[in-house]
């Protein structure tokens, strides 16, 4: 019957799991927020979904403690790791030997961390090294200030393109332009931060100033079309990873 497939589902997707790795958590949400609380930024945690046959992988972005310190469930950015291999009641105990992350394929946890969490990392540090980083070198990073200045700034100069990079209060471990020029309403676009570099709207660029200045001189006088552009793709994505999850154990 259904009702006994979907208790089946259940005893698989929190079947015990025979992996041994320094990162690896055997714990639901919550006890990993618990983990990763306690652990420096950069540091990765990999545990079991308690919804779908998949792993997750959690990397620490921001700090827990210090003058830029947020909450524990503000901390990090999730990852999907889908293992590749047939599933089999003999061997799905065992960590897969193919593992694959936003479409990268890597041999094991280390692999992931040395060549996706760790580049990401890289590219955040310099996201936040940029010139415009926050307002006035870099000492005002609310995003409601950073805002309400631009306004200010384009109403008193209306033919200058002003703008300013923040990290991403939503979207966790990514960052946001915001920008305002003729006077107008400020504007926010969504930075995707990856282990290759950045995106903005559906182009891709290998670092931040390439970001910044195809933007100058391109990118905002297009802003409408390319912003209607990624919604569809972004929203594409994730009804598409949403499905590859599989079946979700709880219905």
């Amino acid at each position: 019957t259904a009702a006994q497939e979907q208790e089946a589902l259940k005893d698989w997707v929190r079947r015990p799991r025979n992996i041994r790795h320094a990162n690896w958590v055997d714990a639901d949400h919550s006890r990993a927020l618990n983990a990763i609380n306690k652990h420096p930024m950069g540091n990765v945690l990999f545990r079991p979904s308690r919804r779908h046959d998949i792993i997750v992988a959690m990397l620490k972005v921001r700090n827990t403690a210090g003058d830029d310190a947020v909450e524990p469930d503000k901390c990090f950015r999730t990852f999907d790791v889908f293992e590749q291999t047939k599933k089999t009641i003999s061997k799905g105990f065992e960590i897969a030997k193919d593992l694959e992350v936003d479409g990268c394929l890597y041999r094991d946890f280390d692999e992931i961390i040395a060549r996706h969490m760790d580049p990401i990392m890289e590219n955040l540090r310099l996201l936040q090294e940029h010139p415009h980083y926050g307002l006035h070198d870099g000492t005002i990073f609310d995003r409601y200030q950073v805002r309400s200045a631009l306004q200010d700034f384009t109403n008193k100069e209306k033919r200058m393109l002003h703008y300013s990079i923040l990290m991403h209060d939503t979207y966790v471990g990514h960052g946001v332009l915001m920008w305002a020029v003729g006077g107008k309403s400020c504007r926010e676009e969504f930075i995707e931060v990856t282990q290759q570099g950045f995106k903005l709207w559906c182009t891709s660029f290998d670092s931040i100033h390439s970001l910044i200045e195809w933007f100058k001189k391109v990118g905002w006088r297009n802003s409408t079309k390319c912003r209607k552009d990624w919604k569809q793709a972004w929203d594409k994505r994730h009804a598409e990873a949403k499905a590859r999850r599989g079946p979700d154990a709880f219905g």
